[in-house]
């Protein structure tokens, strides 16, 4: 793979967004990728630009601050990773669902209010979290940070293929040199049988992981709960909570809200969607 054709880590910035920016770095110090930060400003038309010099300069100035202040964060790294900045008049949507086909991942922040707003509105965040065809991770500017911060959550549903959910998991524990927490929720209703059928099919999806990433100590956990509520109480405490992209074909306030949409509302952490690269 050539360097142009390399994947990046992007990271879409509305703002000044610190927890944002240095889980992107971080990922790419990590994976040892380079880093692009985007700030979308929106668009400007011809007109505008001609007749109110004044309100176009002002427009172009305030989003290239937006980008001076990323620089300055990144260039304050002891070791940073090779970055590009770039600004895009494109609306946020589209911008990161085009860069999705060539990113290793994309990182969103989520608590600009005049923003965020808009996200919770299924518009950012929760369509690149149903249509990005790479991982998506919002991160909340109040996300934990070390050491209260600690281990990898993934929420797996052992009903269907994950390999591509527990591969992300596993990498990013590995890298982190932390633990992988994996969680199943099952409905409170739910029946002893049922039980022992959901633990034995995460059994057989985990199986042959720890050969594959013998240094990362794996925990399963089993709770009876919805499974939104419990991987947000997760990202109380976790450095990453890992969930898959909704799949099949339902909108994204169908019946796999509660591990895409839901989550994102209520979560005070970083949380990945991982899409399927098979669908």
């Amino acid at each position: 793979m050539t360097e142009r054709t390399k994947p990046r880590i992007v990271a879409g910035i509305a703002e000044a967004q610190p927890a944002t920016l240095r889980f992107a770095i971080d990922e790419a110090q990590q994976f040892d990728l380079e880093l692009e930060i985007v700030h979308c400003a929106g668009y400007v038309n011809y007109a505008t630009r001609v007749i109110d010099q004044i309100r176009f300069e002002n427009w172009l100035e305030a989003a290239q601050h937006v980008l001076d202040e990323a620089r300055v964060s990144v260039s304050r790294e002891p070791d940073p990773p090779k970055t590009h900045y770039r600004m895009s008049d494109q609306p946020p949507i589209d911008e990161f669902l085009d860069v999705s086909d060539q990113a290793a991942e994309i990182v969103l922040g989520s608590d600009n209010p005049s923003w965020f707003s808009r996200v919770m509105n299924r518009t950012v965040s929760q369509t690149l979290a149903f249509t990005a065809r790479c991982p998506v991770v919002v991160v909340p500017e109040q996300a934990p940070t070390p050491p209260w911060a600690h281990g990898v959550v993934v929420g797996i549903e052992g009903t269907r293929p994950e390999e591509h959910i527990l591969r992300y998991a596993f990498e990013h524990a590995d890298r982190s040199r932390t633990k992988l927490h994996v969680v199943h929720a099952l409905p409170v209703d739910s029946w002893a049988g049922e039980v022992d059928a959901h633990e034995a099919a995460v059994a057989e999806a985990l199986a042959g992981w720890s050969e594959k990433f013998p240094d990362v100590a794996v925990t399963r956990k089993f709770v009876l709960d919805e499974p939104a509520r419990v991987c947000a109480r997760a990202t109380m405490s976790a450095e990453l909570v890992v969930i898959g992209q909704p799949h099949g074909h339902q909108i994204p306030f169908g019946i796999d809200k509660p591990l895409s949409n839901a989550l994102l509302q209520r979560a005070c952490g970083p949380v990945a969607i991982v899409p399927d690269p098979l669908s």
